[in-house]
């Protein structure tokens, strides 16, 4: 009868998920709305659209979260197209667009808490 080895196999290593952190709660909710002056604190989820009221340099923007990243895309009041891609809440500071002030405060998946501001 021959013999038999037996080679123990360790069993895979356990990986423990990272416990998911709630978004911070924003100071203008996801009122999207309060953000057409230029000034907001907002959460958005997805995409959301930004027609501005007040002078800050663009007519309009759109908002676009995704896990990599935060897009910010404005056309300024005469036809100008501007661009911040992939803005993260660890990128040493906001971000200025014209007369505003971007910064991602938070970011979640395809959530993400933004600040828009006076520059």
């Amino acid at each position: 009868m021959p013999s038999q080895t037996t080679t123990s196999v360790p069993p895979p290593p356990v990986v423990t998920p990272k416990p998911k952190v709630p978004l911070p709660p924003t100071e203008d909710g996801s009122n999207i709305r309060a953000c057409s002056d230029g000034v907001c604190e907002v959460l958005v989820v997805g995409q959301a659209s930004i027609t501005f009221t007040r002078n800050v340099g663009l007519a309009t923007m759109t908002i676009t979260v995704a896990p990599d990243g935060v897009d910010f895309g404005g056309v300024s009041p005469s036809g100008t197209v501007v661009n911040a891609r992939e803005q993260r809440p660890d990128q040493g500071g906001p971000s200025t667009i014209n007369k505003m002030t971007i910064a991602v405060v938070a970011i979640d998946g395809t959530s993400a808490v933004i600040r828009l501001g006076k520059a």
